[in-house]
């Protein structure tokens, strides 16, 4: 068994480049006999972009204006786990480690046992890294279960404590070559940049159909992995690199608004007249892992996510309860991920 030392310098949950620390983890190992190399390892964290779709524990906030999200900021915080996955198209290990945070920024140096892996294999292999999220360690190598994110709906409001949502980043595919002559490491892993794993969206409401009033206190969103998703971290079963798949079926659940709100938004006076928006407008913001299941929905939602129906007129149950955002939201490409979304979700007719 081989041990491989790392030495890792990593700005990855800041707005700016990278900048050493002397702090050093502590790093689960084997004490077997080992073998050292050093490795470096540069990133940063990639901004979260804002989009209007016509966007363990960090300490993100979001700025708001009015009810749309305008700008994430990150705020110094403790230290994070992080899963190091090393793998070549065949094989792959992984590890996890502790990162500490200071100013926003990390540092790392620490021994990772690398298994089989030798100095020749590693020089084609790649390096992915993730970290936040939900989960339980398994040991290494094997899959990592990540539980279903926040089962609720906040309120989208000026300082939004992002993190409740443990949200997962990544940085994925980066790889590894040497230091060099006369180096003080012997392989670097540069250019990491820390992308948001799935998206955080923000929603705010219409009602255009006249003699179908809604009176709805939460959301029910299914598919996009509400159940949580499962990070295959080695090469297997058709899969070249870690992956996320998602766990479970794609039934929905019940998010309920954080605030306790109940909100009565009745359609307009006669067909065909302005939608019509809920008295102040609110949004409410949701985390959804559409990383790893991109199809899923979005309807309005009144104590449970089924068996209730969200209109108060008389007549009218859960059957005409089709939105906008019901199972059109396929969200699972490159461009897409990684952002905050502010949408309108509108009753439609079926």
């Amino acid at each position: 068994m081989k041990k491989f030392l790392l030495l890792c310098s990593v700005a990855l949950l800041t707005f700016s480049s990278c900048s050493k620390e002397k702090d050093e983890p502590i790093v689960k190992s084997n004490e077997s006999e080992q073998t050292s190399i050093n490795l470096h390892i540069e990133g940063e964290r990639e901004d979260i972009s804002v989009a209007d779709a016509e966007g363990r524990v960090l300490d993100l906030k979001a700025g708001v204006t009015g009810n749309k999200i305008t700008s994430v900021t990150m705020n110094k915080t403790g230290d994070v786990k992080a899963i190091l996955c090393f793998y070549t198209p065949t094989k792959g290990i992984s590890r996890e480690v502790t990162l500490p945070m200071r100013n926003g920024k990390i540092t790392w140096r620490g021994s990772v046992d690398v298994g089989n892996f030798t100095k020749e294999e590693l020089r084609d292999a790649k390096l992915s890294i993730f970290i936040g999220g939900d989960y339980t360690y398994p040991g290494d190598d094997k899959p990592i279960v990540y539980n279903h994110t926040l089962r609720r709906a906040i309120r989208t409001t000026n300082g939004m404590d992002l993190s409740q949502f443990k949200p997962v980043f990544a940085s994925e595919g980066i790889s590894l070559t040497d230091g060099g002559s006369g180096s003080d490491v012997d392989f670097d892993s540069k250019g990491h940049r820390f992308r948001l794993t799935g998206q955080f969206v923000s929603i705010s409401f219409r009602n255009p159909i006249a003699g179908r009033d809604l009176r709805f206190n939460g959301l029910i969103v299914s598919g996009f992995a509400t159940e949580g998703m499962t990070l295959y971290t080695t090469p297997s079963a058709g899969r070249t690199k870690p992956t996320f798949n998602y766990n479970g079926a794609a039934r929905g659940f019940f998010y309920r608004f954080s605030d306790g709100s109940t909100i009565d938004l009745p359609g307009p006076a006669t067909q065909g007249g302005s939608a019509v928006a809920p008295a102040g407008d609110p949004a409410y913001t949701i985390y959804v892992y559409s990383q790893a299941q991109a199809l899923g929905g979005v309807r309005f939602g009144k104590d449970a996510a089924s068996g209730v129906s969200p209109f108060s007129t008389p007549g009218i149950g859960s059957y005409h309860n089709v939105t906008t955002l019901d199972n059109i939201m396929d969200q699972n490409t490159p461009a897409k991920q990684g952002k905050f979304y502010n949408v309108v979700m509108s009753l439609r007719t079926r």
